[in-house]
């Protein structure tokens, strides 16, 4: 009896092992299913945050202070943690952002990533897939991340474009030190545009409203550190962001190059030498291109064309057919400052819409008066450092114009102007204050030495 009811109790062993192990099989099945399933998602979100922190890490020393690195750092994890609910809820009158332009460019990356299957990895443009039109790259970025998990990954998407709206906003903090604001406003000017409203909620999403920002940015950097001083790296950035703006919102392009040009030129170092040099280098390349290529041909007619096309009235008439939609008649000056003023200041209190327009008005007051700050900045600067102005003029100006000329709907200009909102937020910074004032009322108050 003895003996059997040892064998009953090692049978019952055998069995729980045998019942345990088959649950440790279970468990190690379903954590592989959902490791590939989100592994490149997990990933992704895991790293990005690495190169802000190598950004961070490139800035100068004085300029490097941790607080503007945990700003980004919590603006890119608010990001994520908003990114399905900014995704699924219906902000807009026609929907959700799955019905809006981060789903129609998520789904075109899962379209991709679904070619790449049968042909190969590759860029895929819109000779090949005529959907994407002017902006590939976005849903090559996705496609890419939904082709090495296997299979869609809303959360792996979403993290280029956030990590990308964290990059503008470090960089507009970094050029507002290299403008010479007081260290305290740019902190504060970083802390206004990496949680912005609008900015938050157009990086939260799969967007390319944060890559727009980014190669923007990126390219008027580089157009304001190429003034003061000549850097290939900075040259190389400059065009590399320009490319890239070419794939993504290419009309733009036709707009940064201005700035860049002008700080190539080096005006602020007020060197005539490289002036020269440059003026010289860049009408050989022109000559060139024109002898052997179409390129520049090519490129005028399709910025005639672009524009011909966002300014038509069947343009215009589609695009006010929206909840925000707004009907202007009429060509003249008047109807032209009315298009002016809602490019620039609209939502207005009395306008009815979506609760994505209704949530706008609230940040008009924030855009209101750093406007305001910023035409105080812009007049000192005019004063006392004119290539600056121009530099912004250049970039600012031509912006406005087209997206005046081209406005039929709210909830669209809210979108377009963003980098313009940016930039204003960039020169409101300077208003508290520079360094270079700081220096000089230093300079004032010293005692003089004694004869």
């Amino acid at each position: 009896m003895q003996e059997s009811l040892v064998h009953g109790t090692d049978q019952l062993r055998h069995e729980s092992r045998h019942s345990f192990a088959q649950r440790i099989v279970v468990w190690m099945e379903a954590l592989l299913e959902l490791r590939a399933s989100t592994m490149i998602g997990v990933v992704l979100t895991s790293l990005l945050p690495l190169a802000l922190v190598w950004c961070w890490w490139l800035l100068p020393p004085a300029v490097r202070d941790r607080r503007a690195l945990y700003i980004v750092l919590v603006g890119y994890a608010a990001r994520l943690m908003a990114a399905d609910f900014v995704h699924r809820f219906q902000f807009f009158t026609n929907g959700s952002g799955e019905n809006a332009d981060s789903g129609a460019y998520e789904n075109m990356g899962r379209i991709i990533a679904r070619l790449w299957v049968f042909s190969g990895v590759h860029y895929v443009t819109a000779t090949e897939l005529p959907a994407m039109a002017d902006t590939s790259l976005p849903a090559n970025l996705f496609a890419l991340v939904q082709y090495l998990n296997t299979e869609p990954t809303h959360l792996g998407c979403t993290a280029f474009a956030a990590v990308a709206g964290c990059l503008a906003a470090l960089n507009v903090y970094a050029l507002a030190h290299d403008l010479g604001c007081r260290h305290v406003a740019g902190l504060w000017t970083l802390f206004a545009v990496t949680f912005l409203p609008t900015f938050f909620f157009y990086t939260a999403d799969t967007y390319k409203d944060g890559l727009v920002a980014c190669f923007v940015f990126g390219a008027l950097g580089s157009a304001i550190r190429l003034a003061r001083r000549f850097s290939a790296i900075q040259l190389l950035l400059g065009l590399v962001c320009l490319g890239a703006l070419w794939l993504t919102r290419f009309y733009l392009v036709f707009i940064m190059t201005g700035p860049l040009i002008i700080g190539l030129l080096g005006v602020r170092s007020k060197s005539f030498g490289r002036i020269a040099a440059t003026v010289v280098l860049l009408g050989i390349s022109v000559i060139g291109t024109v002898a052997y290529s179409t390129t520049l041909f090519e490129a005028s007619d399709r910025a005639t064309q672009a524009f011909a096309a966002g300014t038509s009235d069947a343009a215009i008439s589609e695009n006010s057919e929206g909840g925000a939609g707004v009907v202007i008649s009429g060509s003249g000056p008047r109807a032209f400052a009315l298009k002016l003023a809602y490019a620039l200041f609209s939502p207005f209190p009395w306008q009815s819409g979506s609760i994505a327009l209704n949530l706008a008005k609230v940040e008009m007051i924030l855009w209101y008066y750093f406007a305001y700050r910023a035409l105080r900045s812009l007049r000192t600067m005019w004063s006392r450092r004119r290539s600056d102005a121009f530099l912004f003029a250049l970039f600012v100006v031509p912006t406005i114009i087209a997206y005046t000329l081209s406005f039929s709907n709210v909830g669209l200009v809210v979108r377009e102007r963003l980098c313009i909102v940016l930039a204003t937020i960039l020169l409101a910074s300077l208003s508290w204050g520079t360094v270079a004032e700081d220096d000089s009322q230093r300079l004032a108050s010293a005692p003089t030495p004694a004869e």
